[in-house]
């Protein structure tokens, strides 16, 4: 036998022994980590920790009539004792028409006071005094009319 296909041979012999071998501890290693996945999975939670639906609970109402026509009475009284809308009463108060801004219908109005986070109201004057208030102030104030004009000739309008 020729030396070179001898050690083709040996070569093509110990190819197919390390194949096997490699694929022996990769099926063990495998079996382990499933084995530890299993074992480390997290408990069953009975409550949904994100579940907020308590929050927005309300006390039963009374049906009240708005009309005399049943359906469109029955419509009111869900959407009165429903709990989504309630979010426009924030925590400053009922909401107005003087806190639409963006409804001046083209009137130029400087607004004097805002409102915070909170629901509490800061004048235009205090805003002024530091960085941060100007940037807002600049930013709530300025003519954005020139953008929206470039926007809406970008998109063919």
């Amino acid at each position: 036998m020729d030396t070179k296909k001898l050690i083709k041979a040996i070569q093509l012999i110990v190819k197919e022994e390390v194949k096997k071998e490699v694929a022996k501890r990769e099926k063990v290693i495998r079996e382990s980590i499933l084995k530890e996945v299993k074992q480390s999975q997290p408990k069953v939670v009975e409550k949904d920790p994100l579940d907020v639906d308590h929050i927005f609970e309300t006390k039963q109402e009374t049906k009240k009539s708005f009309t005399n026509n049943s359906t469109l009475n029955e419509l009111l009284n869900e959407t009165a004792q429903g709990g989504e809308w309630k979010s426009i009463n924030g925590p400053g108060g009922v909401f107005n028409a003087s806190q639409a801004q963006g409804w001046g219908g083209g009137i130029n109005t400087q607004q004097s006071t805002f409102q915070t986070a909170d629901g509490g109201q800061v004048s235009a004057q205090q805003l002024q005094q530091t960085e941060a208030g100007q940037a807002v102030l600049n930013a709530v104030t300025r003519d954005y009319s020139a953008l929206m004009k470039h926007m809406n000739a970008k998109k063919g309008k």
